[in-house]
């Protein structure tokens, strides 16, 4: 017998809204985070069992897990936003989870903790600021190839690779800025407020 895992497959209407903000206040496991080009709701969530409670409210999402740990088998949830509007997204702890936000006009980023944590970045419309209020324990990040990007790492580190400079074993703060960043005009700033054991800052 093959088991499966019930899921739940939720929507909210656009409804004239400006801004968006996806907020995951318990943090969450094994999920994934994108647009929909195609959508005419304001986003879509394909959830599993048990599903978190989602609430909507002027643009705001929340969706909030009863717990954090969740199982990493099977298909990861999945909520998909509307590129139409500029979106800021704020979590708790986040692992082995993978925010493609590539296609989004994005305002912000702040997380906490992070463990196996994919995000790719647009291209940043003036200063962008990425946050992970915590440690950072795998940690990737990409962005277009003509976007700047400046690190700092609060705590110290195991093994950074930012573009082709790799360093190892930094046990300080530390400040990173990549080729061109001085003159840029539209930049990311990253922050990780704890340590690094693993981080990757890259272009695409």
């Amino acid at each position: 017998m093959v088991s499966s895992t019930a899921t739940q497959t939720l929507e909210a209407p656009l409804a004239g809204t400006t801004s968006g903000l996806l907020d995951l206040p318990n943090g969450a496991a094994h999920i994934e985070v994108s647009s929909d080009p195609g959508t005419e709701t304001l986003y879509q969530a394909r959830v599993r069992e048990p599903a978190p409670v989602i609430e909507t409210d002027n643009g705001r999402v929340s969706l909030r897990y009863r717990r954090f740990s969740r199982m990493t088998k099977g298909n990861p949830d999945q909520v998909r936003l509307n590129p139409g509007v500029p979106w800021e997204i704020t979590s708790g702890p986040l692992s082995h989870a993978a925010l493609d936000l590539s296609a989004l006009r994005l305002v912000s980023v702040t997380t906490g903790s992070v463990s196996r944590l994919s995000l790719d970045l647009p291209e940043a419309e003036g200063t962008r600021i990425v946050t992970v209020r915590g440690n950072a324990g795998g940690l990737t990040v990409r962005r277009p190839a003509d976007t700047a990007i400046r690190v700092r790492i609060k705590g110290g580190s195991t093994r950074v690779e930012l573009d082709s400079d790799v360093f190892a074993s930094i046990g300080g703060p530390t400040t990173w800025n990549s080729q061109g960043h001085e003159r840029a005009e539209s930049v990311y700033e990253l922050h990780v407020e704890g340590s690094v054991s693993t981080l990757r800052v890259t272009t695409r």
